[in-house]
């Protein structure tokens, strides 16, 4: 509760207030006698306590006393009192009057409290009565709004917020004052004129019932969760364009927590293993992947404590074959693990093929060698070649223009050969 200012003007307010009590009493005397002295004092002192608090509220209950005795108690104009009766109607006079001092300093202290809770709450909060008039409303509100808190009061919300937004709100707060039940929308998208903006809101609205129980107003709680809306919008996005990446990258990946139940799966898991969403949530996912006992035991230990690098494993599919797989297991934050798996049984194949290869027996084939003459001719025919072709070309050529050699017989008959 704020500390009160000059506590000095309260009490001489106090003081002028009951004295003008008194006067004005003493004005009407000759209307009213000396009956009903203290018609006037009720007033003086519930407004002086009213303004002031108790103290205040305690020196006009002691001034109304004095000036009731004095004026209007037997004998008059003196301080005595005569009658019993009349020193036990000033005394409850007192009583009373000391009593709504009381009641009306808690009140001034609830209203503090609740004043200093409204202005110092980050939600706006305001009170529309019957004709949807606001009544009060809170600093945070008013900001919400663009207007300042005194320019509420007395104003609809369609004066305030604009034809736009009364145009979505005011169905809510008829309907609210209508059934006496309250509504609470998470995210209202609404233009105000203060902000020219569509921005989104966290609204509830509840019935204000009078001690009968009949509603006589709505009480308004406003949040701005524009900021909070738009993350959300990002973070769909997010997690969209995560999933796509997801089921279209060529990777198999697998979200799960240190239990090893399954939490989520891509569809290059589902093709290369057959297995789905509803089999992986089930118990026996890893026995039937992986159903000798000792090999599960590895997997389960290097699913509970991954190291870094990968792990070639290999699991059983739906429909009953081997595959084999190599994983690496990543641990996020809230302990639980991604676990991020490509399918190598081609590789494995292709690497068993090589090996198959490697131990293959190589066939040593002797050197061709050849002493026969055309060999030897040929040889040195290529080498001469490869040396000077133009030289082989002419000389080629030459040989095929040569004449073919002649025969003759000497008349002895004895064969010559004719050289050239």
């Amino acid at each position: 509760m704020r500390p009160r200012r000059r506590p000095l003007a309260r009490y001489l307010a106090a003081a002028a207030i009951t004295a003008t009590s008194l006067l004005l009493r003493v004005v009407l005397e000759p209307v009213w006698g000396s009956e009903g002295p203290f018609v006037l004092l009720f007033p003086a002192v519930m407004l002086s306590a009213w303004i002031g608090g108790f103290g205040p509220g305690a020196l006009a209950t002691a001034g109304a006393a004095i000036g009731t005795a004095y004026f209007w108690l037997e004998p008059y104009r003196t301080w005595k009192i005569a009658a019993p009766a009349d020193m036990a109607l000033l005394g409850l006079f007192v009583v009373v009057c000391l009593g709504v001092c009381r009641l009306t300093e808690a009140l001034t202290r609830a209203r503090a409290r609740l004043d200093a809770l409204l202005d110092a709450s980050p939600v706006g909060l305001g009170f529309h009565d019957s004709a949807l008039r606001y009544i009060r409303v809170n600093r945070a509100l008013a900001d919400i709004n663009g207007r300042p808190p005194e320019a509420h009061v007395g104003h609809t919300g369609r004066e305030i917020l604009g034809a736009g937004a009364a145009d979505v709100v005011e169905p809510i707060l008829t309907d609210v004052l209508r059934t006496g039940r309250a509504v609470h929308v998470p995210a209202l998208r609404v233009r105000l004129d203060a902000t020219a903006a569509d921005r989104w809101y966290s609204v509830a609205y509840a019935p204000v019932r009078d001690p009968v129980g009949r509603v006589t107003g709505v009480a308004v709680s406003v949040s701005d969760v524009t900021e909070t809306q738009q993350a959300q919008e990002a973070l769909a996005h997010e997690r969209e364009l995560l999933q796509t990446l997801v089921d279209s990258i060529p990777v198999m990946i697998t979200l799960y927590e240190p239990t090893t139940r399954g939490l989520r799966i891509n569809r290059e898991f589902e093709r290369v293993t057959g297995w789905t969403s509803p089999d992986v949530g089930g118990s026996e996912f890893m026995v039937a992947c992986f159903p000798d006992p000792l090999y599960r035991a590895m997997v389960r230990e290097f699913l509970q404590t991954p190291q870094p690098g990968w792990r070639d494993l290999t699991l059983r599919t739906k429909a009953g074959a081997t595959v084999d797989t190599s994983w690496s297991i990543v641990r996020l934050s809230d302990d639980s693990r991604v676990g991020i798996g490509l399918d190598v049984t081609e590789r494995k194949r292709q690497k068993q093929r090589c090996r198959a290869r490697a131990r293959r027996p190589r066939r040593r084939t002797a050197p061709r060698t050849s002493s026969s003459p055309c060999s030897v001719t040929s040889c040195a025919i290529r080498s001469a070649r490869s040396r000077a072709p133009w030289a082989c070309s002419s000389a080629s050529a030459s040989w095929r223009r040569r004449p073919p050699p002649a025969r003759a017989t000497s008349s002895s008959g004895r064969r010559s050969t004719w050289r050239g």
